[in-house]
């Protein structure tokens, strides 16, 4: 799994993430009338995008496909997670709220962090925290440490 910073070129694709998610995954927990008002067929697919792209977004992709992803929204709390029905409980979730969680209150406060990595041909951990790094506007005050490097 890859963890990387929303694109504008993933908005048709992440739109019909969140409506398959929310009327597979979500009704099991919920009605239709529900999740046709959450996600209706003719949803504001820019709106939702355009919320992504003014706010610390990640994408997880996995063999090249977005296959979850997940926003801040201005008080800092998540305004969406979304992960498909083919990758429930696999940890795509965990990792994007781990990855939005990590560095934020680091980087809010302007503090220089150090990161080491297990190798990043056994993990996507390093990866994780560049990304973050990058979406806070922290690479300068972010470093990442691979082991392989030590």
């Amino acid at each position: 799994m890859l963890l990387r910073a929303y694109r504008e070129s993933d908005a048709a694709v992440l739109c019909a993430l969140f409506f398959d998610t929310v009327h597979t995954v979500c009704a099991k927990d919920y009605t239709e009338q529900q999740c046709d008002a959450w996600a209706p067929r003719e949803f504001d697919c820019a709106a939702l995008c355009g919320r992504l792209a003014r706010s610390y977004a990640l994408v997880a992709e996995c063999d090249g496909l977005p296959v979850g992803f997940a926003n801040l929204g201005q008080e800092g709390y998540f305004d969406c997670l979304y992960v498909s029905a083919r990758m429930q409980r696999r940890g795509v979730a965990t990792a994007l709220a781990d990855a939005m969680e990590l560095f934020r209150p680091y980087a809010e406060a302007g503090r220089e962090i150090v990161c080491f990595s297990i190798s990043a041909g056994m993990s996507t951990s390093g990866n994780v925290m560049r990304l973050a790094a990058e979406e806070l506007g922290a690479s300068d005050r972010i470093k990442v440490i691979d082991s392989a490097n030590l």
